[in-house]
């Protein structure tokens, strides 16, 4: 597939899956310019409850959940990172510009769709802006599958961008929990949890799918012509239950 914006284009291979995540940047950028506002969300992200009147308070002109480690740089620096598979973002200018700043980067260089995704560019974008963060006291320190560890807050975190009355705002990491509950921390085992969005490192047991069926997100049938009776009805049972539905 053709991308393009603006005098600028780069080729979308259908083998490069971090190429499509770069498409994604475009069409975010493309809803803001029309003027309206969007939530988004992976589609492996588990929406418990409803999510957005968090994802869109009145005062910031966006809105993150956090990430665990990716891109190490950021992480690094600020101690977290966004993530860019669940946020919203209003039809503002600071929205549009923070967008748009992201595809310039993209088509820049036409090895981004390839060597990063789009939350390596989002972080990396933000991080260049100097953005203020207002670090909460209540906060903890949480390990990523015992290889690195990130920090994560019990409140929601204020960024301020230099110069100007624009908000961004990442929402406490337990409510938005990017991986499994630990044993040793209560983090992630919160009963407040919106969304579950789990992280898999794709290796052995640790797939995405291995991941959600082994903490009862798995959802998905591969028999629908057998579903008894009404789909709907059956859908709305699913949802209504706390244990997945035969």
């Amino acid at each position: 597939t053709q991308s393009t914006w603006g005098e600028s284009s780069f080729l979308v291979e259908g083998t490069q899956p971090a190429a499509l995540l770069s498409v994604r940047t475009i069409v975010w950028a493309g809803i803001l310019s029309v003027g309206y506002s969007f939530v988004h969300s992976d589609v492996d992200a588990l929406w418990l409850r409803d999510a957005r009147p968090i994802l869109l308070p009145p005062r910031h002109d966006m809105v993150f959940t956090q990430g665990t480690i990716s891109p190490e740089g950021v992480q690094r620096e600020w101690g977290f990172v966004l993530c860019s598979g669940v946020f919203a973002a209003r039809a503002t200018d600071t929205s549009r510009s923070l967008l748009r700043a992201m595809v310039d980067d993209q088509l820049r260089d036409p090895n981004v769709p390839v060597r990063y995704t789009d939350q390596d560019v989002l972080n990396k974008v933000i991080f260049k802006l100097k953005i203020k963060w207002l670090i909460p006291s209540a906060r903890s320190i949480y390990s990523c599958f015992h290889i690195s560890s990130f920090t994560c807050f019990r409140k929601p975190v204020q960024g301020q961008l230099p110069g100007s009355n624009a908000m961004v705002l990442l929402l406490p990491y337990h409510l938005f929990p990017r991986t499994p509950p630990d044993t040793n921390s209560s983090i992630g085992s919160s009963t407040d949890v919106y969304i579950k969005h789990y992280f898999s490192v794709n290796t052995g047991n640790l797939t995405k799918v291995g991941v959600l069926r082994e903490h009862g997100l798995w959802w998905l049938r591969e028999n629908w012509d057998r579903v008894p009776g009404d789909g709907v009805a059956w859908l709305a049972r699913v949802r209504n239950s706390s244990v997945p539905v035969a």
